[in-house]
């Protein structure tokens, strides 16, 4: 199979080139998203071409030399850089996502786009390569080349439609008269006066979550928090936030969802949590439960709720499942030794890394 593997530049392409990349990358997405609707185009090519400052992102095109430009694969890789407050924390991994066109498969393809990322990895002094896949053919070509699993988790969906209202409504009332002390606010930017109070607290319950190693130890500051919501922001993403606050004031718990703009059938749960000291009251039930009710108040054309959440992660899997969560996905994390995958290749050094944009396979 002749290809060729050239560093791509989503800032330096043409407005013309984006209907093809895309044309190639809702192929792969509606192989193993099926009966999905499509991402948006304008969404997807702005979070490429504006990416989160504190991740570095390099990624690669493969093209077939056969049929002049056209694209059989892709590649990326990222690393978090000094700039992330929790740089230290997981500064020797470097993540990897390759995809290949069903038909182009089993040809090496893939495994010449992992020789390249082995040579990134070194050249910028990363000793882990890290990989989190969600599909059978991904976990056996982890497999094949001795990926040590290192955790697990779900990606988990409640349709509307099957949501139990009255229960909501009883978690409600029960939370209400457990901790009657209690009041609860919604946010879409954290405001000023509560934000150190507020990183502090979601650095915690994050930390606290069983996740085995998934992110590592994060740490969340008001400056990231500030580029998050802004970078978010300008993507047509509404970061929603409700927290619970006891009667001195302390933010005791928080839960929080991301509504896009852009696909408005699909609500993303992100973070549920509640400090030690204040569990035991059905607080985390009842944050779940009352932000179902606002979205189901402005957001009305939500079809289902996604979130992911580690298996070992009990008190809120016990949650999700009485909510009516179902798996709708797994995920698999696994990790390799650059030395050890560089020792497994041979032909490592075979390809010409001049100015690190061009290999031929």
């Amino acid at each position: 199979m002749n290809y060729s593997i050239e560093k791509f530049y989503p800032n330096k392409v043409s407005e013309d080139f984006w209907d093809s990349y895309f044309d190639y990358d809702e192929k792969i997405f509606g192989e193993f998203n099926k009966g999905e609707p499509f991402r948006s185009r304008t969404q997807e090519k702005n979070f490429m071409k504006k990416p989160h400052p504190h991740y570095n992102i390099y990624r690669w095109l493969i093209l077939s030399e056969t049929e002049p430009r056209k694209i059989i694969g892709n590649g990326h890789i990222w690393h978090q850089n000094e700039q992330a407050p929790d740089y230290e924390n997981i500064k020797e991994k470097l993540y990897f996502r390759i995809n290949v066109l069903k038909e182009f498969r089993r040809k090496g393809i893939a495994t010449g786009m992992l020789k390249v990322f082995i040579k990134e990895a070194k050249q910028i002094e990363k000793t882990i390569l890290r990989a989190e896949v969600r599909n059978d053919l991904a976990v056996g070509f982890c497999s094949n080349f001795q990926g040590e699993i290192v955790a697990k988790r779900g990606t988990n969906r409640l349709y509307f439609e099957d949501i139990n209202w009255d229960l909501m409504n009883q978690w409600r009332l029960e939370g209400k008269e457990k901790a009657f002390d209690i009041s609860l606010e919604f946010f879409k930017n954290v405001p000023d006066e509560i934000i150190e109070e507020y990183c502090k607290l979601y650095t915690i319950v994050f930390n606290d979550a069983p996740a085995e190693d998934i992110a590592g130890e994060v740490i969340i500051t008001p400056e990231k928090r500030r580029i998050d919501e802004k970078l978010y922001s300008e993507n047509k993403l509404e970061w929603v936030t409700l927290i619970s606050r006891e009667r001195d004031g302390t933010i005791s718990g928080l839960t929080e969802i991301f509504h896009n703009l852009e696909y408005k059938i699909e609500i993303e749960q992100e973070l549920t949590g509640v400090l030690q000291p204040f569990r035991g009251r059905g607080l985390g039930k009842w944050l779940k439960a009352e932000m179902l009710f606002y979205i189901k108040d402005n957001y009305p054309t939500t079809k289902f709720i996604q979130t992911g959440n580690n298996d070992k992660n009990v008190p809120i899997m016990s949650i999700n499942q009485r909510m009516g969560f179902k798996r709708h996905k797994d995920e698999t994390f696994f990790e390799f030794s650059v030395k050890k995958l560089a020792q497994m290749f041979e032909t490592v050094d075979y390809f010409d890394v001049e100015n690190s944009s061009k290999y031929n396979g």
